[in-house]
């Protein structure tokens, strides 16, 4: 078993949707992500916190094997606060208020009982800061960062020396051809060799999200196509991308295994199967609440579904 570890965002968020909202309720990439993983391998967070945040809360994280030694909280500040809401088919959030708080100063600096970790998840933060956590990492074994268009508008010449050194990349179809400075509209390169040329920079796999369409992951020996796992309810999408990442690397950590086509196509699927649960409720309520063996039945059932 590997050892997983994630930097990210902790926050307080108020959502709304078609299906309702939801004041200052738990979220974060960090948290969404550690969540996720923890049903597959014990995982260390780190992120920051104000002196507002509800302690009792990581304390609960623990019994889902969620170490939160990394977590700094500091005195006189107030938390990561976003607003938001979900129109029509969700696919998209509509930010209306972002607080940085307590994180806008954040500079990690990383505990011994962090620095062998052996898989590192660079969730969707400031990449200066990805960067600092990852030359505070020993020996990782596999690296893989997360970003968006606020970063790739405001430091993509980061991003572009953080690609160099990591082994992944996760993002969405609009992010990819952003970075690339294409748009999706008046593209001038094909999905296929967007995804080569960032490939290029780089990273061993470069995964592409599509929502309700599904992902994609290319490596130099690969290409995975794997459709989303559909359901009836479809109550909140807030953190749907941070549960897919931490089911990728939290099966890829409890079976310590790299990035080959096999054991790729399998954490994909994990991922999407751990994200179709987040979409069903608010904040983290459902995601916290389901087992392994749910889990594994929509793994099976997705396996099903893709027969030929």
């Amino acid at each position: 078993m590997g050892k997983l570890t994630v930097v990210g965002s902790i926050a307080y968020d108020t959502v709304e949707t078609p299906f309702g909202k939801l004041e200052r309720r738990f979220g974060g990439s960090a948290i969404y992500f550690s969540v996720s993983a923890s049903l597959f391998t014990p995982v260390y967070m780190i992120g920051v916190v104000g002196d507002d945040f509800d302690l009792n809360f990581l304390k609960r994280l623990e019994k889902r094997r969620i170490d939160y030694q990394g977590v700094e909280i500091k005195k006189g500040e107030k938390t990561f606060f976003w607003k938001g809401r979900y129109e029509g088919d969700m696919n998209e959030a509509i930010s209306e208020c972002t607080e940085l708080n307590a994180f806008q100063n954040f500079k990690p600096i990383l505990k011994d009982i962090h620095k062998d970790t052996t898989y590192l998840f660079l969730a969707n933060i400031d990449p200066q800061l990805q960067v600092d956590v990852l030359n505070q990492i020993e020996k990782p074994k596999i690296v893989i960062c997360d970003t968006m268009n606020y970063w790739i508008k405001s430091k993509k010449d980061v991003l572009v020396e953080l690609f160099k050194v990591v082994d992944g990349v996760i993002l969405n179809e609009a992010e990819l051809y952003m970075f690339l400075e294409e748009s999706v509209q008046k593209k001038s390169i094909n999905y296929l060799e967007a995804m080569e040329k960032l490939l290029n920079l780089g990273p061993k796999v470069v995964i592409v999200k599509k929502g309700c369409y599904g992902v994609d992951a290319m490596s130099r020996e690969f290409f995975i196509n794997l459709p989303a796992f559909l359901t009836k309810e479809v109550k909140d999408p807030t953190g749907a991308g941070d549960s897919f990442a931490g089911g990728i690397m939290g099966y890829l950590a409890s079976k310590d295994l790299g990035l080959d086509k096999k054991s790729m196509a399998r954490a994909l699927a994990y991922g999407t199967v751990t994200a179709s649960y987040n979409i069903e409720d608010f904040s983290i309520f459902k995601l916290y609440n389901i087992t392994k063996k749910e889990i594994e039945n929509r793994f099976r059932m997705l396996k099903q579904r893709i027969a030929l």
